[in-house]
């Protein structure tokens, strides 16, 4: 039977523990990567571990480059395949799809369902874009995670000649102690 993640409302307090994490690979973190090889895209993941209940709130997008335009995705330009991003049950079922089956080919992808831009130059170096996700504005509360249910980037073309890409998440968590 197909479990649907909840969204919603869950209660005026953050229930449990505040956890942090970056979306990673096997164990890496950076993603700035080439998805277009042929062995298939990398698939960069958040799981909730067996024993805990995740409820996310927040997610970070970061990325920094030596060109940050809203109309490319750093200074490497429009992406062909871009990147996927999408919440998934613990049976590998797409339940929750922030922008509609579209990949993120530019920047102002994001604006789909993020709220806040900044593009700021770093010294005179690199570009820095941050976009920031506050999910209980878009869903009206908290994601509610089960244990094997995940939060999947899936990465479709090269990503190497970025300095720096990154997505964090923010939310709480409820161990189960039994």
């Amino acid at each position: 039977m197909s479990r649907k993640l909840q969204s919603g409302f869950v209660s005026s307090r953050r229930p449990g523990e505040a956890f942090s994490a970056f979306l990673h690979d096997a164990d890496n973190i950076e993603m700035d990567v080439d998805g277009s090889v042929s062995a298939g895209p990398p698939l960069y993941r958040h799981t909730v571990p067996a024993g805990e209940v995740h409820f996310m709130y927040h997610l970070t997008i970061h990325l920094l480059d030596g060109t940050v335009n809203l109309d490319q995705f750093g200074a490497i330009g429009t992406l062909s395949e871009g990147v996927l991003l999408g919440f998934y049950n613990s049976d590998d079922e797409l339940v929750l799809d922030p922008t509609g089956g579209h990949p993120i080919v530019d920047l102002s992808d994001f604006s789909f369902f993020t709220g806040i831009f900044l593009d700021k130059t770093v010294g005179n170096v690199d570009d820095i874009f941050i976009s920031s996700w506050h999910l209980p504005d878009t869903y009206g509360g908290p994601v509610r995670m089960e244990p094997g249910d995940y939060l999947q980037l899936t990465i479709q073309d090269d990503l190497t000649e970025l300095t720096e890409f990154h997505i964090f998440v923010h939310g709480s968590k409820i161990v189960n102690s039994s």
